[in-house]
């Protein structure tokens, strides 16, 4: 089932204003949608391929988590 959405995009083929954008599942690939626009007045049509993959946490954040975790070294102990 589509999902069917109301945009305010211009058309790169004619300048007027494309209002209707569909998302649906991709055919083949459960991990993909296809998002489409397409312009009423002139026919024109961009279609996108979205990634329904959780995006990987930037390598500031995976670095900051990865230093809570670092067992620190016990410190001998003088005079024993």
């Amino acid at each position: 089932m589509p999902l069917n959405f109301d945009v305010n995009d211009t058309c790169p083929k004619c300048g007027s204003t494309i209002r209707r954008a569909v998302i649906y599942l991709h055919p083949t690939d459960r991990d993909a949608a296809i998002h489409s626009l397409k312009c009423a007045d002139c026919g024109y049509e961009k279609t996108k391929l979205l990634s329904l993959r959780p995006a990987a946490p930037p390598p500031e954040l995976t670095a900051r988590a990865s230093k809570r975790f670092v067992t620190q070294k016990k410190r001998p102990q003088l005079g024993s």
